[in-house]
């Protein structure tokens, strides 16, 4: 039995180096991702290990001609026997031709289908206001996250939005969601406390869609009062969705664990932030299988129009 162990920076790396060393006639034996730290532990790099038997030399390499010479229709059943194996976690069962790019990206999209609840776009009705909250910690991205929801509703939607800040404790939120309410040409108002979000809605009232900005709190570490100060204006605004902001780049222990702690807000759905900063973003797929909240959007990057309503193909090729 010859036995080899590969490292790479992605799967698909991974697959294409031992195709071109070992060719097709290889079994996947075990993939996994791993970390390796260096500079005294200040820098961390993850990466993907795949161990392969080399089969050209045994009794696997006739089953494998044998496959190849397959009609078309039990090819066909093949391919739906792959989706099957890959959806139970059967990888050490998978050939090289079985591991091919296209086919491993349409089973994971089929897994990512049965295991994950992918709320849409944003229903909007005429004459119907719809109003979103978003919630998160500090950092998560959630005003830059809700000014291109904004845009892109107004812009490619031709929708009628307006903006709302809750935020008095951040340094000069108020002056930049104002501006960018400039930019966008939307109308932006500010409730500092409870009382006055009603009021500040009313006066938004003709809009199809608001969306409200909240100041960022932990609920794991912050003060009690600050906690049920931001429950106490998602309460007021009676809003259709609370949106949990997350950050990709977490990993997946923290990402559970941050939805766990802002259950207290009662959160309707997850959003994801900077994909593009994400290393090693297949910690979303550990995540991905334990939550039970709908994924809403993800953004990828700092430009206003880099955001997109989420999809398993979308998130396969993110993953």
């Amino acid at each position: 039995m010859n036995i080899k162990t590969f490292r790479a920076e992605s799967l698909q790396e991974g697959l294409r180096i031992i195709r071109e060393e070992l060719g097709d006639n290889v079994r996947i034996l075990q993939t996994r991702q791993a970390d390796e730290t260096s500079f005294f532990g200040l820098r961390k790099h993850t990466f993907v290990e795949i161990t392969v038997e080399d089969t050209s030399e045994t009794e696997y390499a006739d089953v494998y001609v044998e496959k190849k010479k397959m009609p078309s229709a039990q090819s066909e059943n093949r391919k739906s026997v792959q989706v099957a194996d890959i959806r139970q976690g059967n990888w050490g069962s998978l050939t090289m031709e079985q591991l091919n790019p296209t086919v491993l990206q349409r089973s994971m999209a089929a897994k990512l289908t049965d295991m994950v609840q992918f709320a849409g776009a944003l229903t909007l009705k005429s004459d119907v206001c719809r109003i979103v909250a978003f919630v998160g910690t500090a950092g998560a991205g959630k005003t830059s996250l809700l000014v291109k929801v904004a845009a892109a509703y107004k812009n490619n939607e031709k929708k009628k939005v307006g903006l709302l800040t809750t935020d008095m404790f951040r340094i000069a939120a108020v002056e930049q969601l104002q501006r960018y309410g400039e930019i966008l040409s939307v109308p932006v108002e500010t409730a500092s406390e409870p009382r006055k979000i009603s009021a500040a809605i009313q006066r938004l009232g003709t809009c199809d869609l608001i969306l409200i900005d909240t100041p960022a709190v932990n609920p794991a570490v912050d003060r009690e009062e600050h906690v049920q100060f931001v429950d106490k204006m998602l309460r007021e605004a009676e809003a259709d969705d609370i949106q949990l902001v997350l950050s990709a780049t977490g990993s997946a222990e923290f990402l559970t664990e941050t939805v766990r702690h802002f259950a207290v807000l009662q959160p309707t759905g997850i959003s994801f932030t900077h994909l593009d900063e994400a290393v090693g973003m297949s910690a979303l797929y550990p995540f991905l299988q334990k939550n039970e909240l709908p994924l809403h959007f993800v953004s990828l990057g700092q430009n206003i129009d880099c955001v997109e309503t989420a999809s398993p193909a979308r998130l396969v090729c993110l993953i």
